[in-house]
């Protein structure tokens, strides 16, 4: 019937197929359906036939090829779409399609900013900010046609208008709370929301009230006002199992399971990831991320774990403890509640720790003032994560004090990354620049690459936020020498540690760095260490690495644990408003390595599988799901850097290539 009726009818009959792919969670289907729809539009166009039925036609098309591109995670061409959507309502002159392209045009950059925030802030603020202007425009259409003087900075939106008016005055006003949600400005959100909420309870929306709930409670998370956000994210739940199973039940059970989390009702949160997970299985919606779903309620098991181990050490714990089983007792139990964000509990215990190891220090012991050191430096980073970077200072400078006294370079190194972090905090770039590059000189002159990376690594977000645009892009090009010098590092000690160390049967790397010359003298010193290596492997370039704190968080190896949570941060692809993604950026810390520093075994923790579990406790909770880029293809243009991999490639192996050719090199 299609090919054979004429155009308009041809045009309409795609229209319906597309929206029952939409509807059925096809979006590929759909987006080729609405594509065709927009070629058949813009042919009856260059035929002469423009009218504003066709242009609001072709805009309704435009419109579900952005939808389409939305949900497959193609932000771009979802924007692209929309504002293309928007020229077709304007040509048309029909106020409603205007306002509709506005809020969609709204969410597309709204949606193109939270992609782009972890990689340019910049160009994210701009995106949320046309999403706000968009929005404000729509609401502004939907009172004139509703014949109301709606203020765009006011919640009072009560007054009653015609329900298709009211329904455009509550889409722009979710609309500008969504878009005022990711501009950080949560308290005018919830009030856009409101006004929302109050008119789809007018008109019985229940999908609609459903919506702005699950948007309140979030935005209550953000402003930490975490009371409100279960009552709000529990009436969710109440409204979205009246309107049965699908997607909105799984959303409003997952970000009821999210608040209980943080609220650490773990037995309460499980339930409800649990019945989450269940009904997340039930859609066949292709955009949807089960995985992440499974994760939440993985994670919410580790926690409770981690809550069993706490009780249980707490039994364990009597009067007639030696001062060294104390000691030993109060930094387990700090780990525990470390892994479980409790950072005023985690602060509490290494306090209990100083206080015993400062009363019993032996002066002529060096591990006793390792000791002491390392439980300075954790106490730091746990004020610092409990918001109390005051206090984080003074331990900080005490921990900088007596590594300098000890003569302990790479300590010194790591203790003034530390400093910089907390005077980041306290809002002196300045002076957290001036700690980062002292931090620096020293991490270089003890050959502490992971340290130098990640002291680098702050002072590009530091930079990135002043807006120094230079000195922040020398800080990448740094960092990219840097990680291959130390891929190539990890890799080799990998080997040597399993006596293969000169074996040739393994990855083979030639390089010829043929452009030395906009690296400076260290990284030039980098580069070439790691050119003369044969054996390499390249880590994935979201997945940065941190160096290892002292042996008090390393007890369960801190970089593999903030190893993973970063990675589970990468799937989860969650705000950077999050405050524990801010606590995680903030754990940029240095190492000690060197066999003088390590515990003695008195000291040793077995709790090194549960703390590496216990770290997921951490990772926030997102229902969105991620966006998973494709490896790049190799470009034909001669090479200046060559990677020889071994045919049989593993999933190791498709990550090296991966960054590999990130890096400039060619896989052959």
């Amino acid at each position: 019937i299609c090919e054979e009726g004429d155009a308009e009818e041809q045009q309409k009959i795609c229209n319906v197929l597309g929206r029952l792919c939409l509807e059925q969670g096809e979006y590929r289907k759909a987006l080729s359906w609405h594509v065709r729809e927009v070629s058949i539009c813009e042919e009856l166009m260059d035929a002469g036939g423009v009218d504003a039925r066709l242009y609001v036609a072709a805009a309704i098309a435009w419109r579900k090829v952005g939808e389409a591109n939305a949900s497959l995670g193609r932000v771009d061409d979802a924007l692209a779409a929309h504002l293309r959507q928007l020229e077709m309502a304007r040509r048309s002159e029909d106020l409603r399609e205007v306002q509709r392209a506005q809020v969609m045009t709204s969410n597309g950059y709204r949606l193109r900013g939270e992609a782009l925030r972890a990689t340019d802030e910049y160009v994210a603020d701009e995106d949320f900010q046309r999403a706000y202007d968009h929005a404000a425009d729509a609401l502004a259409i939907a009172s004139d046609l509703a014949g109301l003087k709606l203020q765009v900075d006011s919640g009072n939106h009560s007054a009653a208008v015609g329900e298709e008016e009211d329904e455009m005055v509550t889409i722009s006003l979710i609309a500008l709370g969504s878009s005022l949600d990711v501009m950080g400005k949560h308290k005018q959100a919830v009030e856009q929301y409101k006004g929302a909420l109050g008119r789809a309870r007018r008109r019985g929306d229940h999908n609609t009230e459903a919506l702005v709930l699950n948007n309140v409670a979030q935005c209550y998370v953000q402003m930490e006002d975490l009371a409100r956000a279960e009552k709000y994210a529990s009436k969710d739940v109440e409204i979205s199992e009246r309107l049965g199973v699908g997607l909105r039940l799984a959303l409003a059970y997952n970000s009821l399971g999210d608040v209980q989390f943080r609220l650490f009702k773990y037995h309460e949160a499980e339930r409800s990831f649990e019945k989450s997970l269940e009904q997340f299985m039930l859609i066949k919606d292709e955009s949807v991320n089960r995985e992440s779903a499974s994760n939440n309620l993985g994670m919410v098991g580790e926690a409770i774990r981690s809550q069993n181990r706490i009780h249980q050490l707490l039994e364990q714990a009597t009067f007639s403890m030696n001062w060294r089983d104390k000691s030993k007792l109060h930094k387990e139990l700090a780990l525990e509640h470390s892994s479980l964000s409790q950072f005023s509990s985690e602060a509490d215990h290494w306090k209990h720790r100083l206080d015993i190891l400062k009363e019993h220090q032996d002066p002529s012991d060096l591990q006793s003032k390792l000791d002491l050191c390392e439980t300075l430096s954790a106490l730091s980073v746990a004020l610092e994560n409990a918001k109390d970077p005051a206090s984080a200072l003074t331990f900080c400078r005490q921990d900088l004090e007596h590594r300098t006294e000890l003569q302990d370079t790479e300590g010194r190194a790591a203790s003034l990354c530390q400093l910089g972090n907390i005077l980041e905090s306290l809002g002196d770039p300045g002076g957290a620049i001036q700690a980062y590059k002292e931090a620096r000189e020293l991490a270089q002159d003890s050959h502490a690459l992971a340290i130098e990376i990640n002291v680098v690594e702050n002072l590009e977000y530091v930079y990135r936020k002043l807006q120094r645009t230079e000195e922040r892009d020398r800080c990448i090009e740094e960092l990219r020498s840097l990680r291959v010098a130390q891929a190539v590092q990890e890799k080799d000690q990998r080997w040597r540690s399993h006596g293969d160390g000169d074996s040739e049967d393994h990855h083979i790397i030639e390089r010829q760095v043929t452009n030395m010359d906009s690296i400076d003298g260290a990284h030039e010193r980098t580069l070439l260490e790691a050119t003369a290596a044969q054996h390499c492997m390249l880590r994935s370039e979201h997945h940065r690495s941190r160096p290892k704190r002292h042996k008090h968080l390393a007890g369960s190896s801190l970089l593999e644990d903030i190893d993973a949570l970063e990675i589970a941060v990468e799937k989860e692809n969650f705000s950077e408003g999050d405050t524990r993604l801010r606590t995680l950026k903030r754990l940029k810390v240095g190492s000690l390595d060197k066999t003088t520093h390590i515990s003695s075994s008195s000291e040793n923790l077995n709790t090194q599988s549960e703390s590496d579990d216990s770290t997921f406790a951490m990772m926030p909770i997102s229902q969105s799901p991620p966006h998973r880029e494709s490896i790049p293809p190799m470009e034909e243009s001669s090479p200046s850097r060559i990677c020889r991999l071994v045919p049989e490639e593993t999933q190791e192996d498709i990550r090296i290539r991966r960054n590999f050719m990130n890096a400039g090199y060619v896989v052959v």
